[in-house]
């Protein structure tokens, strides 16, 4: 926006300048133009106007094309519109989250298929900051359940999932290569799981620039899933409240949300 309004100012500043010029310059130019009526007058200064308007908005559109497009949207829009725009297929997604609490009930509502899903979630300890380390690994034990559902009722053809022990800062939501979904976790006291979350910030692959940042993130995301000293691969989390439920949920409504 400030861009916009800076190519708008100069734009007027040259107008002005380009009229001013126009009349200063008149007096001599008249006797060897020859006399022109007002309306002939007013369409040079008209068309070389337009023309200045024509040049800067070019300008503008390429300076625009160049930087990186940043929409700020709701995480459950985002997801919607990044997978609607890709006719309702996804042929790879990529999650890294505290628990996916947020996230996976977007996914399992819409209509889509998944054809493989990797998924980095976090394996609270009763030895760090975060209280009630139990109680949440056991929520993230029906988590994974219901993504393992997913899996067998065909919606995701390949499910992998994958637990790390240092608190993210971020959740990341990367749909193919077409676009990133990524929202700040607010650290608060007050939350057992010591974080809040922030609405994310969506980055569309619309040019060379967005193209190299959703690379970038496709690449720390795998690296990362691959990296053996950064994750706890063994699950080790159950669900003792919901054994036997073939559509279990993540949590009761008054518990606490994470993504």
């Amino acid at each position: 926006m400030k861009l916009i309004q800076y190519v708008l100012r100069k734009l007027g500043y040259l107008s002005l300048l380009l009229l001013v010029g126009v009349m200063v310059a008149w007096p001599y130019a008249e006797p060897k133009l020859g006399h022109l009526d007002k309306v002939t007058l007013i369409g040079i200064l008209a068309g070389v106007l337009a023309g200045f308007i024509a040049y800067f908005d070019g300008q503008l559109n390429a300076i625009l094309a160049s930087g990186i497009e940043i929409n700020h949207l709701s995480l459950g829009d985002a997801i919607k519109e990044v997978i609607g725009a890709n006719h309702w297929r996804v042929k790879r997604l990529r999650i890294r989250a505290l628990t996916t609490e947020v996230i996976l009930p977007i996914f399992r509502d819409l209509t889509c298929t998944i054809d493989e899903c990797t998924i980095l979630l976090h394996r609270f300890h009763e030895s760090g900051p975060v209280t009630h380390a139990a109680g949440l690994n056991a929520r993230v034990g029906d988590i994974v359940e219901c993504w393992k559902a997913l899996e067998t009722s065909k919606k995701i053809g390949k499910l992998e999932i994958k637990f790390y022990h240092d608190m993210p800062h971020s959740y990341s939501v990367i749909i193919d290569e077409i676009a990133v979904i990524n929202g700040l976790y607010i650290p608060n006291d007050g939350s057992p799981h010591g974080n809040d979350y922030d609405e994310p910030i969506v980055f569309f692959n619309r040019g060379t620039p967005t193209a190299k940042l959703v690379k970038k993130y496709i690449s720390w995301f795998d690296r990362l899933f691959q990296y053996p000293a950064l994750l706890d691969v063994t699950v080790g989390l159950e669900s003792p409240q919901r054994h036997g439920d073939p559509n279990p949920r993540p949590s009761s409504p008054r518990s606490p949300r994470l993504k």
